[in-house]
């Protein structure tokens, strides 16, 4: 979306003229804004208001449901496949489709780094990928409604911004029907508002009391299965 804005900005004419052609291959259609997970998982914003389409967000590029496969920087030739090729039912025989290109911008955007810890990328929710929030979402309200006598517990790993805001969430949407654990493998949480906020950070740290969740400091996963 930056690379598309600093296009606009500077050949924009040349775009709208017809130009320049701006192709851009994404595996999602939309742009989900991550700063509200913690309303979306607490039930104060539904999940599609925290999107916006493609189409709209960049008018004038040509939008491609797809996934990158390959680039060849020699040749300036892309490699992708379609989203709607990959979730038919002959997936194997997948094609792969060639576009050329004059000038290339690669924005990965970020993704957790699930497969560092054993099990936690086959056993665990992240947030960054497609439809994330609402997979996870969707898990955390099942386990709130749960009416059992055991309660579930939620373990949410890093006490950076995202993850204290998602524990916080998450306990106040499953109240006694959830307990909310928040590892941190640093000696305190919000490291990134200590300095420049340090009463915003205490105050976060009340909230969490407040709402019951356990902070663990000190504290790096090792391995996740599917209970423990």
């Amino acid at each position: 979306l930056h690379a598309y804005a600093g296009l606009m900005r500077h050949v924009g004419g040349a775009v709208r003229a017809g130009d320049i052609q701006v192709v851009v291959i994404s595996a999602d259609d939309a742009h989900s804004f991550h700063g509200f997970t913690g309303e979306v998982l607490a039930g104060l914003l539904p999940y599609d208001r925290t999107r916006t389409p493609l189409v709209d967000a960049m008018p004038h590029a040509h939008v491609v449901l797809g996934r990158a496969t390959a680039i060849d920087a020699e040749r300036r030739i892309v490699r992708y496949v379609l989203a709607d090729d990959e979730s038919g039912p002959d997936h194997a025989a997948t094609a792969e489709r060639v576009l050329d290109y004059d000038s290339l911008v690669v924005g990965t955007g970020g993704r957790e780094p699930a497969t560092a810890v054993p099990g936690l990328a086959e056993h665990g929710f992240t947030l960054r990928a497609p439809g994330d929030i609402a997979v996870l979402t969707e898990r955390v309200r099942e386990a709130a409604a749960h009416r059992g006598l055991r309660r579930h517990t939620v373990v949410v790993a890093g006490g950076g911004m995202a993850g204290v805001e998602m524990a916080a969430a998450v306990a106040d949407l499953g109240g006694a029907r959830l307990r909310v654990e928040l590892v941190h493998s640093g000696d305190a949480i919000l490291p990134e508002l200590r300095d420049e906020q340090p009463r915003l950070a205490r105050r976060a740290e009340q909230e969490l009391r407040r709402l019951g969740v356990r902070v663990r400091l000190g504290v790096r996963l090792a391995s996740v299965t599917e209970d423990r």
